[in-house]
């Protein structure tokens, strides 16, 4: 049940995920298409105004009209009031929460040196303004932000031609967002392009997620299939990418021609050129201006075009250039300055690069920690259960039933009082008070009694010393500020096992679990199920990787906003960095796994070495021993001369051995007896290692061959390991 209801969990949390996830993608994707068009309409003079949609900068004058300022009394062309409430918590942090909210406003000109037109009563927008008056009484904060006359001011709107007026509106407009502003053209394109980054980063983010929530959902542990899941997704971006990349192009050319055409309408065909209601400029004067504008919608169009990936798109969907106006060399010259004066549309240079770095560092460590929980998983779902009595030298896995050692008490759990063979005491305290309370741990200890995994009479010592130990058996306390929490291991539990099979370092005849010091090979106790732990352990490396793909296409993104600018060649250059990452990804994991096989066989065979030299040295010890006891077997002292000449190892030790059998009064010297039983146990441990070497040998093989490993294998130079030993 409680399992059922954590996939329902997990489910739902990918639905939500993915749904914000395209939402903050729409947004974003919006945020730039309202960029890269507000990037190409051209600045106009209100006195050589179209209609359409247009872009104006003016000074706001009255029509006639005022409203009055609730705070101030001053009467304005337009006000925004708040009444806020300092609201303290706790810790004494304040918060203003507001109160009330209240807007108001009448229609007014907009006015520049060329002419006025008149602004619609702002009834579809909130104007972006600076702080007109502020104060404080008590806990209350008033804050006015108004329009007054000689506010300067630029809109973002459609003309449309009303009676004697050319009137601005600012409601919905189709595929574009009007505004008005009083902190000026750039400081609104910051604030879209900062909240088209941020809507693009929460976007990347939940995308991996939602397939993080996805994978528990159905308790799938597939880490390769998660990986390449994980990048699959990103094909959303790079659709996204693509879609405004032909929007764009087809958007530049649409309002390009409709912008030529209606000025070369207005005022090319008619006898007398026509002045547009408010102007204060003559005809000329007007076609002047429009040849500006014109000119400038249709440079920044085919200037658009000609970038990459844009002039492939512009070819495959026969997109083509918008021919120019009749302009002369000034005229030329005037545009193209215009054209550069606009600020590049895109993050300052160092933000991007402090972004990569941090961001790469960042996604950098978490790709390692999410390899490592991805290569223990696999290490989980590669090797196979072996029987206690069936373990050889090196790593294994095992399932078993703990048990203290025979003739050893069970512990006594702290808090709990129950039985147990290991257990882990915490003890924290609670210091400081509201949000900056927090829980100090003052006693943190462990204590085990001698352990013994069971299995069907076979009994194999565990030593639980920097073992990792997962537990269901968890008990806590509370009395007072203080906090008592103990984690045990209860005797009869059946506990999942894998780490390295050693010599028993107080038995040299048998192997014991532990860890191994010179090697890193995972040692883990468990008294979960192998699945449960494939499963939690697949699923941390999951998490880390989709954290470290959606904070590394993030910090891509921004690096990419910052050397392209707002264009698609930076959307298709961050979202195209996901296949290479999946790439790296899986060649870490597999040249990994090829390292940690190759590893292991080098380790053994050295430890094998080592016995070697031991037993030769305990062979030399031997000589002068077996010399003095039995001087009559001249024979024996031959035989032993002879292979030390020959270097025939194995022989000489198979020789004092049966040496010991044939002569048992050679049992009386103390001296022979501690070397021959000190033999006797380095020939169990050999036979032990070349068994455990000879498995790992196998299994490296095996993977080198292996597809895609033999791939990674052969790039990485892994050989062939000789059956030996």
């Amino acid at each position: 049940m409680k399992v059922a209801l954590l996939r329902l969990f997990h489910g739902c949390l990918a639905l939500v995920s993915l749904f914000v996830a395209l939402l903050a993608a729409d947004c974003s994707y919006d945020d730039l298409s309202q960029l890269r068009r507000m990037e190409k309409l051209p600045m106009s003079r209100i006195g050589a105004l179209l209609e359409g949609v247009r872009l104006v900068e003016g000074f706001a004058v009255s029509a006639g009209e005022f409203v009055t300022a609730p705070r101030t009394g001053v009467s304005t062309l337009y006000y925004h009031y708040t009444i806020e409430r300092e609201e303290r918590d706790s810790e004494g942090k304040t918060r203003w929460v507001t109160e009330h909210e209240e807007r108001a406003g009448v229609a007014f000109d907009l006015a520049d040196d060329t002419g006025a037109a008149r602004i619609a009563t702002l009834s579809g927008t909130t104007p972006t303004l600076s702080i007109s008056h502020q104060s404080r009484s008590g806990d209350r904060r008033y804050t006015e932000y108004r329009i007054d006359e000689e506010t300067r001011l630029t809109v973002l709107g459609e003309v449309r031609r009303e009676g004697a007026h050319f009137t601005l509106h600012t409601s919905s407009l189709q595929g574009i967002r009007p505004f008005v502003t009083g902190l000026g053209l750039a400081s609104e394109r910051g604030s879209v392009l900062g909240m088209s980054i941020f809507a693009a980063i929460l976007g990347f983010g939940l995308f991996a997620f939602a397939l993080y929530f996805l994978f528990g959902a159905f308790r799938w542990h597939n880490t390769t299939g998660f990986a390449i899941a994980l990048n699959l997704s990103l094909g959303i971006g790079l659709l996204y990418g693509l879609r405004l990349t032909v929007q764009d192009l087809e958007d530049s050319y649409t309002r390009g021609t409709a912008h030529l055409d209606a000025a070369l309408g207005a005022y090319a065909n008619p006898p007398t050129p026509a002045v547009p209601p408010g102007s204060v400029l003559d005809a000329e004067e007007v076609a002047y201006h429009q040849r500006i504008e014109s000119a400038y919608a249709a440079m920044q169009h085919n200037r658009a075009r000609a970038a990459w990936p844009e002039r492939w798109f512009a070819r495959l969907l026969d997109v083509p250039e918008i021919d120019l106006p009749p302009l002369s060399a000034e005229e030329e010259g005037t545009v193209w300055a215009e054209i550069e004066e606009l600020p590049p549309l895109r993050i300052p240079p160092w933000i991007g690069w402090i972004a990569i770095v941090v961001g790469g560092a960042l996604a950098a460590w978490m790709t390692r920690a999410g390899l490592r929980a991805v290569h223990f998983a696999r290490l989980v779902e590669g090797l196979p259960t072996t029987p206690l009595r069936g373990l050889t030298y090196g790593l294994n896995e095992a399932v078993a039933t703990l048990q203290p050692a025979e003739g050893h008490a069970a512990l006594h759990g702290p808090v709990s009082t129950s039985p147990c063979c290991w257990y882990r005491y915490v003890v924290s305290e609670r210091r400081g008070s509201g949000k900056n309370a927090s829980w100090v741990v003052i006693e943190d200890r462990t204590e085990a009694c001698p352990i013994d995994a069971s299995q069907e009479g076979a009994r194999v010592r565990v030593y639980l010393e920097g073992a990792e130990i997962w537990t269901r058996h968890l008990s806590s306390r509370r009395q007072g500020k203080r906090m008592y929490r103990e984690e045990r291991l209860a005797p009869g539990d059946e506990v999942y096992v894998l780490g390295a099979a050693l010599i028993d370092p107080h038995a040299h005849d048998r192997l014991a679990f532990q860890r191994d010091p010179g090697a890193d090979t995972p040692f883990f106790v468990a008294n979960y199920g192998e699945d449960e732990v494939l499963y939690r352990k697949a699923r941390s490396g999951m998490l880390l990787w989709a954290g470290a793909s959606s904070v590394g296409l993030s910090a891509t993104f921004v690096l990419a906003c910052s050397l392209f600018g707002v264009t698609p060649l930076g959307y298709l250059a961050a979202v195209s960095a996901g296949p290479f990452y999946l790439l790296l990804l899986m060649t870490l994991l597999l040249y990994n796994d090829l390292v940690f096989l190759r590893e292991r066989c080098e380790r053994n065979r050295a430890n094998i070495d080592v016995s070697l030299k031991k037993r030769f040295d305990l062979i030399q010890q031997l000589v002068p021993v077996i010399r003095a006891a039995a001087a009559h077997e001249k024979e024996t002292q031959a035989l032993v001369a002879r292979a030390r000449q020959e270097g025939r190892v194995e022989a000489l030790a198979g020789s004092v051995l049966a040496l010991a059998e044939a002569y048992p009064e050679l049992q009386g010297a103390d001296a022979f007896l501690d070397l021959h039983r000190a033999l006797r146990d380095l020939e169990d441990e050999i036979a032990l290692m070349r068994q455990g070497t000879l498995d790992a040998i196998e299994r490296y093989n095996t993977r080198r061959q292996t597809l895609p490993e033999a791939w990674v294998a052969r790039l990485g130079r892994f050989p062939a390991m000789a059956y030996s030993y």
